[in-house]
């Protein structure tokens, strides 16, 4: 699971809260070279660190920070709106407002780099977590700002994703401003991308200290009841009948979408049956016309 930390549960997380403004300080100011930056007592902060900011963090079974990022409400403040209105295209909708929230200050620790885990998620975990957290209070798209060389990376958000304008050179190197769509759909897609049976994020309340004793303790619990649901997917996936239903209603599914011209890139497209594809070990997507290599 990565953790919710807002306003109302940050006394649960004090040192983790502490390490994340640390961390901060080694990936942005040290790693990055952004020496303008705010730096406190060996923590890098900003005026976007108030109360409004939701924190999504991922620790490991030591309760120990793995990486983070920052999600806010615009309606007050924007930083990429306010501060770097310049990477704003004129034709771009409305990147402040109500309905829209601003992802920074994205990082993984070396911790985690060193660790390399297979399976564990990194950085398009956590923003899949944030666009959670968005969704749940309403919003509608996300900005934000970003390097360009982190652009091929946040690419993988899909075509739900875009670039603001033209990119700009900074101090640092050359940036770029970002936009992604949020909705159920989009969740349910990079929830699946990552190949994740559930939700990422969770909010720990004071109630869940209480009964687990520590926030490992919930984090194994909630990512038990996570996965329950993947354990009963394994159990299909050994009997081939439960395999077989699943593939036909996943073949079928993609057959309706298809149908209902939700895809129009492809024009005049012919599908084998959602039957027939079930029983074959190839699908094949044909334009009209053209021959069924």
């Amino acid at each position: 699971m990565i953790h919710i930390v807002r306003e109302r549960n940050r006394r649960l997380y004090a040192r983790q809260i502490w390490e994340m403004f640390n961390e901060r300080r080694k990936a942005f100011v040290e790693r990055n070279g952004w020496a303008d930056l705010m730096v406190v007592e060996g923590a890098e902060v900003d005026e976007y660190d108030d109360e409004q900011a939701v924190y999504l963090m991922a620790l490991n079974d030591e309760e120990r920070l793995e990486g983070a990022i920052r999600v806010r409400p615009t309606a007050q403040s924007c930083m990429l709106v306010d501060k770097y209105p310049h990477l704003i295209a004129p034709d771009q909708p409305e990147l402040k407002g109500p309905d829209v929230w601003e992802g920074t200050r994205v990082f993984i620790t070396d911790a985690f780099r060193q660790r390399r885990v297979p399976g564990v998620r990194g950085s398009f975990g956590l923003a899949t977590a944030a666009m959670e957290v968005v969704h749940d209070a309403g919003g509608k798209r996300v900005v934000g700002i970003a390097d360009v060389r982190m652009l091929e990376h946040m690419m993988d958000m899909g075509p739900n994703f875009w670039v603001t304008g033209l990119p700009a050179e900074y101090p640092h190197g050359v940036m770029v401003g970002t936009c992604g769509m949020v909705s159920e759909e989009i969740l349910c897609g990079l929830r699946e991308s990552l190949a994740e049976p559930a939700r990422l994020s969770y909010e720990v309340a004071e109630e869940d200290l209480a009964s687990f004793g520590s926030l490992a303790a919930v984090q194994q619990a909630v990512d038990a009841a996570r996965l329950e649901h993947e354990v009963e997917l394994q159990g299909d996936k050994a009997d081939p009948r439960c395999a077989m239903a699943r593939v036909t209603a996943l073949y079928a599914k993609f057959d309706d979408a298809y149908a209902s011209q939700a895809y129009p890139a492809w024009p005049s497209i012919r599908r084998t049956s959602a039957s027939t594809a079930a029983r074959t070990p190839e699908l094949r997507l044909v334009r009209e016309g053209t021959p069924n290599e």
